[in-house]
């Protein structure tokens, strides 16, 4: 599942050819799992059939889709701006949305296509420099109390213009 910007401008989203992935057309590519807003509507349930389960590693892909968590999305609206949602939330407690509320939520931003990035201890918000979400990971020395960002491989960035 990815989510990216052609060097002429155009947004692309879904499930790509690797030969379209590598083609030096992409200005930015992100991937992720679980279309979760295709053409205005919610797409979880089809992607639950169409993806590959073992894309995600830290539970079913059914438990992945159903864990109430923090997450993270992007997408686009009926007027091609990109927009990254973020939910704070824990895993395990009440806090967060499950993927199918996540969808609901884009819909209600106006989103038509998005996809789902990361959830759990991966959702950290930083601007100028500082972390303005509440992240999920304990922190070192004090797991009980705090909660600490956590080092993440990819990330995705705004610039209000």
């Amino acid at each position: 599942m990815n989510f990216g910007l052609l060097k002429n401008g155009t947004i692309v989203v879904g499930y790509l050819e690797e030969s379209f992935v590598t083609s030096g057309v992409f200005e930015h590519l992100v991937t992720g799992i679980v279309w979760l807003v295709r053409n205005g509507r919610n797409y979880v349930d089809q992607s639950k059939r169409i993806e590959d389960p073992s894309a995600q590693t830290t539970s079913s892909l059914r438990g992945f889709i159903e864990v109430v968590s923090a997450r993270s999305a992007i997408g686009h609206d009926a007027e091609g701006r990109i927009i990254i949602v973020n939910v704070d939330g824990k895993t395990g407690t009440r806090r967060g949305v499950n993927l199918y509320q996540m969808a609901d939520l884009l819909i209600s931003l106006g989103v038509v296509n998005a996809i789902n990035l990361d959830g759990g201890g991966s959702v950290n918000v930083v601007e100028n420099g500082t972390l303005i979400n509440y992240p999920s990971d304990p922190c070192p020395g004090d797991r009980e109390r705090y909660s600490c960002e956590r080092e993440v491989s990819t990330i995705t960035w705004y610039v209000n213009n």
